[in-house]
């Protein structure tokens, strides 16, 4: 079977993933973003946490159902290097995940005066 739609590409399957978390990113609430920005930094080193974690301290990132803005805030926490993936997933206890995987993260050492 080959590739003749060009359904397979890893380069650029990765580069949609960037755009897409970037357009996510920008069109959530700045208030949100703030806030769920604000509670990684505040976790402690060593702390894991998940996308519910985030849902129980700051709520969901839009109330039209469009939640793209929360993997986008994993990737923007990832690349400040304020969280990694611990390559771990739990159920998702919200109910409308249905209990779905959903990946498990680490919270990072900073220093204060960076980030």
């Amino acid at each position: 079977m080959s590739d003749e739609q060009g359904l397979f590409n890893f380069d650029a399957a990765v580069q949609a993933g960037e755009d897409g978390a970037a357009v996510a990113w920008e069109r959530s609430l700045e208030e949100w973003r703030d806030e769920a920005l604000r509670f990684i930094r505040g976790l402690p080193t060593g702390a894991w946490l998940t996308a519910d974690d985030i849902v129980r301290a700051v709520g969901l990132p839009s109330s039209d159902g469009r939640n793209n803005a929360m993997g986008a805030l994993f990737k923007v926490a990832q690349s400040r290097k304020w969280i990694r993936s611990t390559r771990e997933y739990r159920r998702s206890e919200r109910v409308t995940r249905h209990a779905n995987a959903v990946a498990v993260w680490e919270r990072l050492f900073i220093p204060r005066e960076e980030g």
